[in-house]
């Protein structure tokens, strides 16, 4: 029974890019952990910046953002009948600051650019977060860094740096990949990629735990219906002409064997 460890920049993104492939581990019984590597509270001073403040806004303004974001997750994670879920401390680019308390990110065109300079030591720390249990996994999944999010960025980074030893295999990240070609993607360079085929259970269960994630459902989808039409149509395009109706893409290193 492989261990298989699904790393998530954030409270959301294993879920809503693996999901499916998650369900049907499951009903192999294999053991999976779901680490969401930005997923801690900000501080006072963090949470009233302007940009935080505007995101607030668009996750319907909740009293405890990140306390029910990370509730959000473990319901979704235990409808795929997921329990071994971690969240580090990180906190979200949205909330990180330089210690005068200017913003490093203040607006969507920074959040998806460059990484600022006062982030690149969060590579090495989160790295050494993930370690332990890397170590303990036969197979990582991370992110391939679709949609060029900052955070996405750190956590491909990061993982770079995990043991070499254990089989790693990069995932497009939803709603990303719908508009941010992987097979163009420089993260896919060195890469082939491997299509997952997902049943209609699985895509159900899948789409059944991504609704547990009220808060941003709105923000990449705008409602749950048009949320269930756009995974269902991404996947069954990826899975035409094979034996399943839907798939998810993954990316493997190296040329085919």
């Amino acid at each position: 029974m492989p261990t298989r460890l699904f790393i998530s920049p954030h409270l959301d993104d294993a879920i809503l890019s693996c999901g499916g492939h998650i369900a049907q581990c499951q009903t192999e019984r294999d053991h999976i952990i779901i680490a969401t590597v930005f997923a801690g509270d900000p501080s006072p001073l963090a949470a009233a910046l302007p940009f935080a403040r505007y995101q607030h806004t668009l996750w319907g303004e909740p009293v405890a953002p990140m306390p029910l974001r990370r509730a959000e997750d473990l319901a979704a994670a235990a409808a795929l009948g997921v329990h071994d879920v971690v969240h580090l401390s990180f906190a979200d680019a949205v909330y990180r600051h330089l210690p005068d308390g200017q913003a490093l990110y203040t607006s969507d065109d920074e959040l998806f650019g460059d990484l600022h300079p006062a982030d690149q030591p969060l590579i090495t720390a989160i790295a050494n977060s993930l370690h332990p249990l890397a170590s303990e996994a036969d197979v990582i999944y991370v992110p391939l860094g679709l949609g060029h999010h900052v955070d996405h960025q750190l956590v491909a980074l990061a993982a770079a740096r995990l043991p070499t030893n254990v089989e790693r295999i990069w995932y497009e990240e939803l709603p990303y990949a719908e508009w941010d070609s992987p097979t163009t993607h420089p993260s896919a360079r060195t890469k082939h990629s491997h299509l997952a085929e997902i049943d209609e259970s699985a895509m159900m269960r899948k789409l059944d735990a991504m609704g547990y994630y009220r808060t941003q459902i709105p923000v990449l989808y705008r409602n749950e219906l048009a949320m269930h039409r756009r995974v269902r149509a991404y996947a069954a395009r990826l899975a035409e002409g094979g034996s399943a109706p839907y798939a998810e893409r993954y990316w493997l290193e190296g040329v085919p064997s």
